[in-house]
């Protein structure tokens, strides 16, 4: 029997509403099947691994810059830190924290105010204090975290959080490296961000709080790492 005009348009709402339940149930499946993962390790050693560990870069080039991709970064065996440069670090290391917390709010115009004292911090990280492969470390991340904030600071939203990704990527293996981070922080990974390509970021809270989503998806993501106090 064929459908009348009211029919059709009922079954094609319905249709339409099914489709984007099943959508939605299976985003938010594997956000709990990360979450998942995390706790099968509950209670094992979540500090960093070897150091010497190599791990294949994911960036990827887009207009000339970089931004982050899903693979974890890892850090390098600098020896010993003058603790004067670890304070430094430290400093940067909390307004990157204070960018992190604009964007889980979606605040685009924070977030470009935060990102510029986050460029004044990072031209206050003196290296006179470090050793030869200390200052080559720091400057092969320098310029990249500089470029990712000078962009944030121009960009909407949704390009603020590339470029963030990108960054989170260098300021882990900076303060890693440099053992500079003055309270525990978190390594994070969100298996649904950028399209299911994923993506990390550092946090000082051990809850959840997604800087790619916002209120969209506040509390998809587990912690991959604990970087104790130094």
């Amino acid at each position: 029997i064929p459908f009348t005009s009211i029919q059709s348009k009922t079954f094609m709402k319905n249709l339409r509403l099914f489709v984007f339940g099943l959508a939605s149930v299976a985003f938010l499946a594997a956000c709990d099947s990360d979450k998942k993962s995390a706790d099968q390790h509950a209670g094992h050693d979540m500090t960093a691994p070897d150091s010497t560990q190599k791990t294949a870069s994911a960036e990827t080039s887009h207009g000339g810059h970089e931004h982050g991709g899903a693979t974890p970064a890892t850090a390098q065996d600098l020896g010993e830190v003058d603790i004067a440069v670890k304070n430094q670090i430290g400093d940067l290391l909390s307004v990157y924290l204070d960018l992190k917390n604009a964007l889980v709010a979606t605040d685009d115009a924070k977030a470009k105010t935060v990102a510029a004292s986050l460029i004044q911090k990072l031209g206050d990280v003196d290296d006179e204090k470090m050793t030869e492969d200390q200052k080559a470390f720091f400057h092969s991340l320098h310029e990249k975290i500089k470029t990712d904030a000078e962009h944030i600071t121009e960009a909407g939203i949704d390009h603020q959080r590339e470029h963030f990704s990108s960054m989170s990527n260098q300021m882990f293996k900076l303060v890693k490296s440099f053992q500079a981070n003055q309270k525990q922080v978190y390594y994070d990974f969100c298996p649904m961000a950028f399209d299911n390509k994923g993506a990390y970021w550092l946090s000082e809270t051990e809850e959840i709080k997604n800087p790619y989503f916002g209120e969209k998806m506040m509390n998809c993501g587990s912690v991959k790492e604990t970087l104790a106090q130094q």
